[in-house]
């Protein structure tokens, strides 16, 4: 399978398409509504969350730890995973049929990094159905708290917020919730992705179909927005067709947000490819630095007028039914490094079968950086099997590590190197096992070696988080039936794994 720069054509939106006002007389208020479960006040005094503290002692680098006996998250929030002063946090939701039983929740998991101890808060009971979906996104604020926003899986228009007390990572309350209108059609939002840049507080949602962008001057009390991104032309009721998935990073270095898109979902777009922009004093750009056009109101731009990372090539699959038949891209993480310069993991289906299981499909992982001019594209391995036979496009994932870009942590039933399935001797079953990527030549090689091997569950969707002088694992154990269905637990390791592969 042949990856190749996409072709594009640059500039704002087609001239039959209203040009964007300014974003000074394009911002609208966004209105609030209180919650069924808390009662609001203003910051500074909102109502507390229910908070479950679990007495712990100091992991040992390289020991692992059990973050929750119950756990799952989505990727398309971001981040999902932070180091706030010494303590981690994980955006999480609970499943029925997991430990304990618990429902409609969305929480944030706690691990304090010096004393051991683990924190599960409760930030809402959600009315929405149990989806994996519904867990939050956080970001670290520049006085040390940290803000989590979260929303359903196409369920309301509502987008709720939670923040904590500087200093005390794990003293979270209650923000006012933002309710979206609707177009006339019912406001649906997914996703909550939260950034800091340019002294504002972004919050990214998907609403209706497009990406619209959030931002608010006074840590969330108020919120004004404007379109970022849409998949074309919209339906007559206001929403889109097609829906690009899109991942956000803060860029302190170079003071923008950078972000990648896809064309669409996978299964929806035919060869579906990503591209890339970043958002500075509220206009966008491409990454080669041309002017887009400015976050506004209207249909907002489409991925393709963004500057292209990738897009697959090569033969359809005869015996498969489309959209199958075609090789298709997805996003995995998003990182910026120390220079400034954005760094992607992403996946490819190709069209062939995977030698895992029957009917499957065969995924890579692959890695690219931005070298100042254009996106250097480089292979990692074989990434295996999709998790369910619904989502053909959803693999184990691979996350970057903040503080080094040329290291990647992968989920795979297959070995990387050989493509060969992984056959557990614990119980003679395949399952997906995590590997940690290097390269010590700018991503043109790289090696990989097992972190875990021989499970008798499955190891899926990990992250990677930076801080306190310390980098933390995090990752799901056990049985992903789909983002309705999981039997998971979050499983944690505090610096470099050992040399042993972990069990």
């Amino acid at each position: 399978m042949v990856l190749v720069a996409a072709t594009v054509a640059v500039g704002v939106l087609a001239a039959c398409e209203p040009t964007p006002p300014a974003p000074s007389t394009t911002t609208t208020t966004m209105t609030t509504a209180p919650t069924t479960t808390t009662t609001l006040a203003p910051k500074g005094a909102l109502a507390p969350v229910e908070v479950h503290p679990t007495p712990g002692r100091r992991l040992q680098p390289g020991e692992v730890g059990v973050l929750a006996a119950n756990a799952g998250w989505c990727w398309w929030q971001s981040q999902r995973a932070v180091i706030a002063g010494h303590t981690l946090l994980v955006g999480s939701v609970p499943n029925p049929s997991a430990a304990g039983g618990a429902t409609d929740v969305s929480q944030v998991l706690g691990l304090d990094l010096a004393t051991g101890a683990i924190t599960s808060t409760d930030l809402s009971t959600n009315p929405y159905r149990n989806d994996d979906h519904n867990s939050p996104g956080l970001v670290v604020d520049p006085d040390g708290s940290v803000t989590a926003g979260w929303t359903g899986h196409n369920n309301d228009g509502t987008l709720r917020f939670a923040s904590t007390a500087p200093g005390s990572p794990t003293a979270w309350q209650r923000a006012p919730d933002v309710v979206l209108p609707d177009l006339p059609a019912p406001a649906r939002t997914s996703y909550v992705n939260l950034v800091r840049s340019q002294g504002l507080l972004f919050a990214f949602t998907r609403y209706n179909g497009r990406d619209r962008a959030l931002w608010s001057a006074d840590d969330g009390a108020t919120w004004t927005g404007g379109w970022l991104l849409t998949g074309g032309p919209l339906d007559p009721d206001g929403t889109s067709p097609v829906r690009p998935y899109v991942q956000f990073a803060a860029n302190p270095a170079k003071d923008r947000i950078d972000f990648v898109a896809s064309t669409g979902h996978p299964k929806d777009t035919v060869r579906n490819a990503l591209f890339s922009g970043y958002i500075r004093d509220l206009q966008v750009y491409r990454t080669d630095g041309t002017l887009v056009g400015p976050l506004a109101t209207g249909e907002g731009y489409r991925p393709d007028q963004l500057t292209p990372i990738a897009a697959p090539t090569g033969p359809a699959r005869p015996d498969v039914a489309a959209p199958y038949d075609q090789p298709d891209l997805w996003g995995s993480d998003l990182r910026v490094d120390a220079a400034g310069d954005p760094v992607v993991a992403y996946s490819l289906r190709t069209p062939d079968p995977s030698p895992a299981r029957a009917g499957a499909f065969a995924h890579e992982y692959w890695w690219a950086r931005w070298d100042g001019t254009t996106w250097t594209n480089r292979r990692l391995g074989a990434a295996g099997s999709e998790l369910f036979a619904s989502e053909r496009d959803y693999t184990g994932l691979a996350t970057l590590d903040p503080t080094d870009p040329y290291r990647v942590v992968a989920s795979s039933d297959v070995s990387p190197v050989t493509g060969e399935p992984l056959v557990s001797r614990a119980d003679g079953k395949v399952h997906w096992e995590l590997y940690e990527a290097r390269s010590t030549d700018a991503g043109a090689t790289w090696t990989w070696r097992a972190i875990t091997a021989n499970s008798a569950e499955d190891n899926l969707r990990p992250l990677l988080a930076a801080g306190d002088g310390t980098t933390a694992l995090v990752w799901l154990r056990g049985r992903y039936r789909s983002w309705l269905n999981w039997t998971t637990r979050a499983l944690v390791v505090l610096g470099p794994p050992k040399t042993t592969a972990l069990r």
